[in-house]
């Protein structure tokens, strides 16, 4: 019998002493997060005005109270986030690039065969 192992693409970080996880293996997860990424580059020139939506935003991606537990607030400030969003980015940055160069590698059109 033949066998391989999928490595997972999960990392655990922590933040002020709470500890979560990045399920970089769950498309929900990563869905959300980049729908998070898109939500912030386009939000408006206030940082204030969309704070709340994006705390909410982050609580339904890394579980319900998650910017209770890690900022000891449901609203945290615009520049609370920013941290955070600023602390996980080389993360998403990284599996992107290498979910990117394995997706390359696997559907290059030079290949041959099915292997």
């Amino acid at each position: 019998m033949e066998n391989f192992i999928i490595e997972s693409k999960n990392k655990k970080l922590q933040v002020n002493g709470v500890e979560f996880d990045l399920l970089f293996d769950e498309n929900e997860f990563v869905s959300g997060l980049y729908d998070l990424q898109n939500k912030i580059s386009k939000s408006s020139k206030n940082p204030f005005k969309d704070t709340e939506q994006f705390a909410h935003d982050l609580d339904g991606i890394f579980g319900t109270d998650f910017c209770k537990r890690v900022f000891g607030t449901s609203t945290p400030s615009s520049i609370l986030l920013a941290k955070l969003i600023t602390f996980i980015t080389p993360y998403i940055e990284e599996f992107s690039e290498e979910h990117i160069k394995e997706s390359e590698e696997k559907y290059d059109p030079e290949r041959e065969g099915n292997v």
